[in-house]
Order: structure tokens, then sequence, then C-alpha cells
């Protein structure tokens, strides 16, 4: 019988926690329902376990799209806070690589609603992972309110050891020419202080390898 109090037992056990994730591969789409219904309350909690967060993935990869949402829903709360967690970064790349409609983007993005929590996280060993993955899949048409939030930190981020990550990240996956140009503006008007900074150089460095051949190249 599928019991949270069982499932939470099992992760005590790293042996059991394995048989979990086999069982994960192999049950119906209802048993998974009945997991999740009885789960609902600690993704958050489970994520950011060290025999947990391996559970969750295959949960997430083995969920469909509804099922995927339910958990979203309830994770869009802490996302921002979680993907901080040693542990809890590698389930957040996980369901934003699986994400896949606009319902899903929406929940993601909605976790990084201001400067603070977007900077926190870009600035930190684990969430800057995250900052990238975003960039790198959710499409540019969903993340307009998040992009032009990250605008705001670009220039702080680009003197960071992990925000120029970001950073460089935003400028590869940003086609928008008014987020492009803002982009040139911000650097150019504090080209020296990033210029000279031992992280900042690098933003120069992608911004004449990435727009060389661009009309902002030759500004």
């Amino acid at each position: 019988q599928i019991k949270k109090t069982n499932i939470l037992s099992a992760f005590n056990s790293q042996h059991d926690t394995i048989l979990l994730q086999k069982m994960l591969k192999e049950c119906s789409k209802e048993i998974l329902g009945q997991i999740i219904k009885e789960m609902g309350g600690t993704f958050s909690i489970i994520i950011k376990n060290k025999n947990e967060n391996y559970f969750f993935s295959d949960l997430f990869k083995s969920c469909d799209e509804k099922q995927r949402i339910i958990i979203l829903k309830e994770l869009s709360l802490t996302l921002a806070e979680d993907c901080l967690d040693d542990f809890g970064t590698h389930s957040i790349q996980t369901l934003i690589e699986i994400s896949s409609s606009p319902e899903e983007f929406e929940l993601i993005l909605s976790s990084f609603n201001d400067c603070s929590k977007i900077s926190k996280a870009a600035i930190n060993s684990n969430g800057f992972y995250v900052i990238q993955k975003i960039m790198n899949h959710i499409p540019e048409t969903f993340r307009m309110q998040f992009n032009y939030l990250f605008l705001k930190l670009f220039h702080d981020l680009s003197l960071d050891i992990y925000g120029i990550s970001t950073v460089k990240a935003f400028i590869f996956h940003t086609k928008n020419e008014e987020i492009m140009n803002q982009i040139w503006i911000i650097t150019y008007n504090n080209f020296l202080e990033i210029a000279k900074d031992k992280y900042g150089n690098y933003l120069i460095q992608c911004m004449l390898e990435h727009w060389s051949n661009s009309k902002l190249g030759t500004k």
C-alpha cells in the first residue's frame, strides 16, 4: 500500500530508495498519481535530501505534464530558495530540463519574480546553475519579465565569480533587440570598471565573440 510514512521510511536506506526508484520506472500513471498525492507537502524537503533527491528526479521524469504541474505548483513557492541547496539544485535543474508547456514555464519563472531572488541564486555556487538552466531551456518569449529583472542586476553580476556565468548565458540566449541594446548600453556606460575586473573582462570577451558580426558589434 502506498503511504507517505512508508515512502519516507524507505528514504532512510539507500538500498530501499533505489528499489523505490526502480518501481517508479515500472509503475502505471495511476500509481504515480497516488504517490504524488501522498507526497504532497513534502517535495521541498525531499529534493534537498541526499537519497530522496534522486527519487524525486526519477519521479518527475516519469510524470506526464498534468502530474508535473501538480508538483510544480507546490515547488514554485520555494524554488528560489531550494536551488541554493547542494542537493536541491540537481532536482530543480532536472525539472527545468523536462518542462515543456507554457504553464510549467510560468510556474518555474514565478519563483524568480523579483531581483533579490534572482541575485541570490545567480551569485550562489548552486543557484547559478539553475539560472543558466532557465536561460538555456525556457524560450525567451516566456522570459521577458525575468529578462527585465535580470537587466537590473546585469552590471553587478558581471563582477561576480558566479554571476558572470549567468551574464554570459543571458547574452547567448537573448535575441530581443531591445534587451540586447540595453546590455550594450550598460556595458558601454561601465566599460572601464567591467574591462578591468577579473571577472568582468570575460563579459567583454563574450560580447566581442558573440556579437562581432552583428550591428551591435560595429558600435
